[in-house]
């Protein structure tokens, strides 16, 4: 994973817990990096160990952990200059949603080497669809549920997020229902 992930965790985790906590996980996961580069390459090893070690320090599920770290992560891409590239994916839910391929392939043209996750929609209806989301990491699903949460907020579009196949439980892939929330 590209050091962007792990300082969008330590952002996090400063923002929310303090300094002293981010140096006290970092020494649980026996990370001695002091600074993770923005575009270099490190070991999937050192976001588990980083979880791992957050979750336990912080008395929080893993899931928890994950989904504030999606609804962080929206925030913090724009603040790393990311914003014009992420406005221009969709001038609504539905369309960002259908385009995130479209938006990892984009960021890989600066994150040469990336390993994206894939996404695709089915069902797709006015006020609900069905997202499909495959990774070679694991882990990850409650980090998406967080993301798409927060960027449906970019957009004035409150939803709720059911997972309906669980990559955990045996699925080939997570799937979750979003459905559009009536504003009254």
């Amino acid at each position: 994973m590209f050091g962007m992930i792990h300082r969008s965790l330590e952002a996090l985790i400063i923002a929310q817990y303090g300094s002293q906590t981010w140096d006290i996980i970092k020494y649980k996961a026996d990370i001695d990096t002091d600074v993770f580069s923005l575009f270099e390459n490190y070991p999937d090893e050192y976001m588990h160990k980083l979880y791992q070690a957050a979750t336990q320090v912080l008395s929080i599920s893993s899931n928890d952990l994950s989904f504030m770290f999606g609804k962080h992560w929206y925030h913090y891409s724009v603040s790393e200059g990311f914003k014009e590239l992420l406005q221009s994916t969709g001038d609504d839910l539905w369309t960002f949603i259908a385009n995130l391929n479209e938006l990892h392939q984009q960021i890989e043209n600066v994150f040469a080497g990336m390993k994206p996750p894939i996404f695709s929609c089915s069902d797709v209806k006015d006020k609900s669809l069905v997202l499909h989301y495959s990774s070679s990491r694991e882990g990850f699903a409650y980090v998406v549920i967080g993301a798409i949460e927060e960027i449906a907020k970019q957009f004035n579009t409150p939803v709720s997020i059911k997972r309906l196949d669980y990559r955990e439980n045996g699925a080939e892939h997570d799937t979750f229902l979003i459905t559009k929330l009536d504003v009254l």
